[in-house]
């Protein structure tokens, strides 16, 4: 074949061409060829196009079935919500919980979602139910459960030593970062602190003396310090503590004012002072005058639990 003027000419002896009408051959041209080419018979093929595949939604963890509260049973929901009551400091550390009936009633479920519910958080570790008596708060956080597993009476001493590292660093840090708000709340438990120590309510005391001491460490502006010291602070401080009847006797109880001696006032009044001048050191900037302070509080608490008579 050969072509002239660019039509294509039969050959002697070849196959005649069959001619194809330009409608046909329309019709023939594959969809890819690009028509701005077919003018000039060089036809470009465009890249073949892949199905569309439909993207993949990004899990968050608000959609997330594992915490999506539509894929939570009800009972898992007021695990939750519980929990919150925990750590938002609801319920503290030595709480008695409203009884089934009251707080079934507020949470609006019935009492057996709740009794699952409360016993879910007493095999964690968060609560201690007493036959007879009712449900108490033992730890607000998983590190105070893990504290409280892992600090046994026989250990107690060492929890305490290490609660003390952490209480003087806490001391030093905080007399050059507190603000003006943190000392004037400081000032004001010192007060509360102070009268509760000359009451009759033990927990009530021993509340006050945690939120004192809670308050110097959220002055020293280090949130893990923060935590570890609070764990320790409690686990030794509630130790055998289950229930409000049975707070633990290191605990600094007030009670000692109605039976000791002289001798235990005037522990007490030293333990008190040692307060008083920790605060002061805070109020002068002088971080070597808070950690003399927080270790006079340490000496003064430890003379309040080895009174003749008691277990070291």
């Amino acid at each position: 074949m050969s072509y002239i003027w660019g039509m294509p000419q039969q050959s002697p002896g070849s196959e005649p061409v069959p001619q194809v009408s330009p409608d046909r051959q329309a019709a023939r041209t594959p969809a890819h060829m690009d028509p701005s080419t077919e003018a000039s018979g060089a036809a470009t093929p465009r890249p073949a196009t892949q199905p569309a595949t439909p993207p993949t939604p990004a899990t968050s963890p608000a959609t997330s079935p594992v915490t999506s509260p539509g894929k939570l049973t009800r009972g898992q929901s007021i695990v939750q919500l519980l929990r919150q009551r925990l750590q938002d400091g609801t319920w503290p550390v030595g709480t008695r919980l409203p009884g089934e009936h009251e707080l079934a009633a507020e949470l609006g479920v019935g009492r057996n979602t709740l009794r699952e519910a409360l016993r879910s958080l007493v095999s964690a570790g968060f609560l201690k139910a007493r036959r007879g008596d009712g449900t108490y708060v033992i730890a607000t956080d998983d590190l105070e459960v893990a504290l409280s597993r892992r600090v046994t009476p026989e250990e107690r001493l060492h929890a305490l030593e290490v609660r003390t590292a952490l209480e003087i660093e806490s001391a030093r840090l905080a007399a050059t970062r507190a603000t003006p708000e943190e000392l004037d709340r400081l000032r004001e438990l010192t007060e509360e602190r102070r009268a509760a120590s000359h009451g009759s309510s033990d927990v009530a005391f021993l509340r006050l003396d945690l939120a004192w001491h809670d308050a110097v460490a959220q002055a020293a502006r280090n949130p893990i310090l923060q935590e570890i010291y609070l764990g320790l602070d409690r686990v030794t401080s509630y130790f055998s503590h289950t229930g409000e009847a049975e707070v633990h006797a290191a605990a600094l109880s007030p009670s000692l004012n109605e039976t000791g001696g002289p001798h235990v006032h005037g522990r007490i009044a030293r333990l008190d002072q040692a307060h008083d001048q920790l605060l002061a050191a805070l109020c002068d900037r002088d971080a070597d005058a808070a950690v003399a302070a927080a270790r006079r509080i340490f000496d003064a608490s430890e003379q309040l639990r080895t009174l003749p008579g008691d277990p070291a």
